[in-house]
């Protein structure tokens, strides 16, 4: 190794004091420390998750637990389901209707043991016939009408007759909330708060009292959603409710009325309202989506497919449903569900595979995706921004309700290092955009071997299934890796965070990502490359506080001649193999199956974390990412790349690669 003095001057201010401490440390001790400045995510991290529901009139103890089996017998992750309306035996009563859910607690712990959260329906309405009404009307705890009245006329909406908890009113909070506890004393991780909040309009002209004042519309969405997304975090610090961020309702030809619902702190799982099954549908989702991220709303997704039924006897086409979940996929919550058929295998052919394929590879780039989006997300609440980026410039008034459907594009940044553009036509084919500036330019996510610079208008083919999705060349982007589908890893991965970095900079400055974590210490994790100055190649090093788990490093377009490892106590010199399969995961374009034995014994280096188990290394020339129905991009090839994992990162770690030749 070179000498300290020559890494911390190249190493730069955030990782000096850790090298520092590293030098004077003694046998035994951790070497690297967390950045204290760095504050935990403030959600947890299902909340980038893939869920699934079933509409009301399929939803029963049996239906969700097959629906589950089923998308699990496909080799498709859940990591939530959604229990739709109608659960209980009275509209929002939150006492279990036991002839649909014979033993919900059962169901809850089922799912819990699969690492499937569970949510369920509710609103700030009370039914006339629901069992609990009566109290509460005599109770005065609803919200009363301009006459002051103190039980109003029921209000008419789409569960029947019903009207609004007055959430002012201490005592009625207190009695809504011990009927919530009903369910969440047995492990229900959250809500689907529905958007009742709007009626509160039949009650504010030309003023409504509630228990003591006026109260507005902004009032009532705040009150009402902010109690359930409380109420439910103080139970469950992990609890997360799904809440509309804008949904929009259309006034007459190119004009609709864009209305926020719940507040932006309680939405970082949210969906933005019901669409119809169509392209058309598809593009009310985005421009809900733009409006949502505009108003800094911090992570949404949409119904994958459209929440509405209409064609034919499954309700939409397989071509919407994949169009729709290749959004779904790069949005902060990827979620699946409504009307008539969403499973994508029902969309098959006989003797086809092409849906449930092409849906299996979202799903796992979404989930690749979720350390990347906690900390985006993390960042974006700090900052009172979203997620989501649009390109299209925002409107001169964001936050008026009135606005033109006039949008110039649908392409977006997801956080700072992922450029996408939804492909929203039927039978396209093609899709055109400009990528952001970037002098090393962007690569495919699902195509590797394929770069594109920056500031240029493209053309791609984009085949079903498949999305124009780019990532950031030069950026450390934290990936969470468990399937071969990408070509970033295999099952070998899972565990482990996969630090890809696609075409280093190697400039000399520091390029660095931050790995927010919920219940846990948060993470940095930089790499500074810096050119041989005799032409021998350069020396990139990369480094990660402490972690609490392994670290696999891809350095792709690029190769190098040798490899060193240090965790803070040990220091190895690792194995440089070269070939077309790595030690770590193995060729890219094998189908997925899940895996039918432990891994060999060298994919378990963080077993015996000694100076000898330190890494295992190499750099190869890969097949380009194919998949049965799902072609790689036109004449890719391979790509060089350099693999060094796992290292484990307890103590934190330090990789030095030299030789480096990008």
């Amino acid at each position: 190794m070179r000498s300290l003095s020559v890494v911390l001057a190249a190493a730069g201010a955030a990782f000096a004091a850790a090298w520092a401490t590293a030098a004077a440390a003694p046998a035994g001790r951790s070497a690297f420390r967390s950045p204290s400045s760095l504050a935990a995510a403030p959600y947890a991290p299902w909340a980038h998750h893939h869920w699934v529901w079933l509409s009301s009139d399929q939803s029963n103890q049996a239906n969700v637990t097959a629906y589950v089996e089923e998308y699990a017998a496909h080799n498709i992750t859940v990591g939530a389901v959604d229990i739709d309306s109608m659960w209980s035996t009275g509209v929002n009563n939150f006492v279990v209707d036991t002839t649909k859910f014979p033993d919900m607690k059962g169901l809850v712990d089922q799912m819990h043991a699969k690492s499937v959260r569970v949510i369920l329906w509710a609103t700030s309405m009370i039914d006339t016939d629901s069992p609990n009404y009566a109290e509460a009307a005599a109770k005065g705890y609803f919200v009363r009408n301009g006459l002051n009245e103190s039980t109003p006329d029921p209000i008419k909406w789409w569960h029947g007759h019903g009207i609004l908890l007055d959430y002012f009113n201490p005592e009625a909070t207190a009695w809504w909330n011990s009927q919530l506890d009903l369910v969440l004393d047995i492990g229900v991780d959250g809500f689907k708060t529905d958007g009742t909040d709007p009626f509160i309009a039949e009650y504010i002209f030309p003023q409504s009292p509630y228990h003591e004042g006026v109260v507005t519309y902004r009032d009532y969405a705040d009150a009402y959603y902010g109690s359930f997304f409380n109420y439910s975090r103080e139970r469950n610090p992990e609890a997360l409710i799904m809440s509309r961020p804008v949904d929009s309702f259309n006034l007459f030809d190119g004009v609709s009325a864009y209305l926020e619902f719940s507040p932006r702190y309680a939405v970082f799982s949210g969906w933005v309202g019901d669409q119809d099954p169509t392209f058309p549908g598809l593009v009310d989702a985005l421009g809900n989506m733009l409006h949502s991220a505009w108003r800094g709303y911090v992570g949404f997704g949409s119904d994958i497919g459209g929440y509405r039924s209409g064609h034919g006897q499954l309700g939409r086409t397989g071509e919407l449903l994949l169009r729709w979940a290749a959004v779904g996929a790069f949005c902060s919550l990827m979620e699946n569900g409504g009307d008539k058929e969403h499973r994508p295998w029902k969309f098959d052919a006989p003797g086809s595979t092409l849906h449930v394929d092409a849906y299996r590879r979202l799903v796992a780039a979404h989930y690749e995706l979720e350390q990347y989006l906690l900390t985006t997300g993390a960042q974006a609440f700090e900052s009172n921004v979203s997620i989501m980026r649009p390109i299209m410039p925002m409107p001169a008034d964001p936050f008026g309700i009135i606005q033109p459907d006039d949008y110039t594009t649908f392409d977006y940044m997801l956080g700072p290092d992922y450029f996408v553009s939804p492909v929203y036509k039927a039978n396209a084919t093609n899709a055109t955009f400009t990528l952001p500036p970037n002098p090393a330019g962007w690569f495919s996510v699902f195509d590797r071997t394929a770069t594109f610079p920056g500031n240029r208008t493209t053309v791609v083919q984009a085949p079903l299934g498949t999305i124009p999705a780019f990532g950031r060349r030069g950026a450390l982007l934290p990936l969470h890796v468990s399937t071969p589908l990408l070509g970033n890893g295999d099952e070998a991965s899972a565990g482990a965070l996969t630090l890809l970095v696609h075409g280093p900079r190697c400039d000399g400055s520091a390029v660095s990502a931050e790995l927010r974590a919920f219940d846990g210490p948060s993470a940095l994790a930089s790499y500074v490359c810096r050119p041989g100055a005799d032409g021998s190649g350069a020396t990139m090093d990369v480094q990660v506080s402490p972690l609490g788990r392994d670290v696999i490093v891809i350095v792709r377009d690029a190769q190098a001649s040798a490899v060193e490892v240090r965790d803070g106590e040990s220091t190895a010199a690792c194995s440089l193999a070269r070939g077309s399969s790595h030690p770590v995961f193995g060729p890219a374009a094998v189908p997925y199956k899940p895996a039918p034995a432990p891994m060999p014994a060298q994919r378990q280096a963080s077993e015996a974390p000694s100076a000898q188990g330190l890494c295992a290394s190499a750099w190869s020339s890969h097949p380009a990412v194919g998949e049965s129905g799902l072609p790689a991009a036109s004449g890719a090839a391979s790509v060089a790349e350099v693999v060094v994992g796992r290292v484990p990162a307890d103590r934190g770690a330090h990789i030095r690669i030299t030789g480096v030749v990008a």
